[in-house]
């Protein structure tokens, strides 16, 4: 690479690209989905490695809130998102969470802390799972 800019280790320059030491399996956050941790390879500020869960929660709540237990030793919830479908059909698939301003009787809130997953519905979702995947770093 010609150039006089001191680059951050590890950063991906077109020499690196044209040696293919650069694959999608590196840049991929985590690589595959699993319901078991996996170790993304990333860092957060702290220097800890970050991890990722996916679980499935089901059914979720008539309505209120529901806990359903990750299994991880969680330390910090980085990040959390998912999919509810209703359990029947796999049909109705709705990102999580599930925001609505304007009509907030259909929201579906989700959160998680150092044991458990929790799922609040506004209406009634009992015919419905999710997969809810965390990013956290362990204790």
């Amino acid at each position: 690479m010609s150039s006089n800019v001191d680059l951050p280790t590890g950063s991906i320059t077109t020499d690196l690209l044209a040696e293919k030491s650069v694959t999608a399996d590196k840049t991929d956050f985590g690589g595959d989905y699993s319901t078991s941790e996996v170790n993304t390879g990333f860092k957060w500020i702290d220097g800890n490695y970050i991890y990722k869960k996916t679980v499935l929660c089901s059914p979720l709540p008539d309505t209120g809130t529901k806990t359903f237990a990750h299994g991880a030793s969680v330390n910090i919830v980085l990040d959390i998102w998912g999919w509810m479908f209703t359990t029947s059909t796999n049909a109705y698939q709705q990102q999580l969470p599930l925001t609505r301003p304007v009509q907030t009787t259909n929201a579906v809130g989700i959160y998680a802390d150092s044991t458990n997953i929790t799922i609040e519905a506004a209406s009634n979702r009992s015919a419905s799972s999710a997969y809810i995947t965390l990013c956290y770093t362990k204790t």
